[in-house]
């Protein structure tokens, strides 16, 4: 069962609203392998939102570590009158971490499931109503940016490169991202332990909440391939280990 901090919930007035536009900082403390960090995590607005999949709580973060921005959709059973999640005693939390993919989630790239990945994720968490949908906009491109990610684009459309031989020929190192702001998010939030399922096809996320105390379970997204994603896919599953069917 999660350890909740925010378990206290009343009725949200218009005073709490404005509060809420002001920043709130906490200063987390963040285990990278060994290491031990500091890592100061500041919401500056909070707003709630209704989509498709359900209503969520959107939240805009600063972190000071290498990602900086951070954005975050919450399912909860509520919220209390600093718009903080109150979570379920005992229910599941959902996590899904998202890249921010511009050309594939605002500009629907045909070779790109990301959109697809993240309106599945929203579906999934609103059906459950509890958990956290966790943008991080730097990491686009694996962490590599946005020239190297447009390059990569270019190598696919003129050369028929596949996503892996496209990173390869641009970058040392295919994926430069890492989640410890994730963990601090967390922490934030209040969740300090319990039953996390992250929504995913790749392992490799589980990576830095086993290192802060979670005990993650994977569940992965049925993304359903095309004519333009087949490829990639099938690069993806060969190559970096995701799980996905073709």
């Amino acid at each position: 069962m999660f350890s909740n901090k925010n378990d206290k919930m009343r009725s949200i007035n218009e005073k709490d609203i404005i509060k809420a536009s002001k920043p709130k900082s906490s200063t987390i403390q963040v285990s990278y392998g060994k290491a031990k960090k500091k890592i100061k995590v500041t919401r500056y607005a909070a707003g709630p939102i209704s989509t498709p999949y359900g209503k969520f709580m959107l939240c805009e973060f600063r972190l000071n570590d290498r990602w900086k921005d951070y954005e975050v959709l919450v399912a909860a059973k509520g919220f209390d009158n600093n718009l903080m999640p109150v979570f379920e005693n005992g229910k599941t939390v959902y996590l899904k971490t998202d890249s921010g993919c511009r050309s594939g989630e605002i500009y629907l790239d045909n070779t790109c499931t990301c959109r697809q990945q993240l309106l599945e994720s929203m579906k999934i968490i609103g059906k459950h109503g509890s958990g956290l949908l966790i943008t991080i906009p730097n990491q686009e491109g694996r962490g590599h940016g946005f020239a190297r990610k447009y390059a990569t684009l270019g190598l696919q459309e003129y050369f028929g490169y596949d996503t892996y031989e496209a990173a390869k020929a641009v970058n040392k190192k295919i994926d430069i991202r890492d989640y410890y702001g994730v963990a601090a998010l967390l922490k934030f939030f209040g969740l300090e332990s319990g039953s996390i399922t992250v929504v995913a096809n790749n392992l490799s996320k589980l990576k830095e909440l086993k290192e802060n105390g979670y005990d993650p379970k994977l569940k992965p997204l049925e993304i359903k391939a095309d004519r333009h994603t087949t490829k990639h896919l099938k690069a993806k599953k060969e190559h970096l280990g995701e799980i996905v069917k073709i």
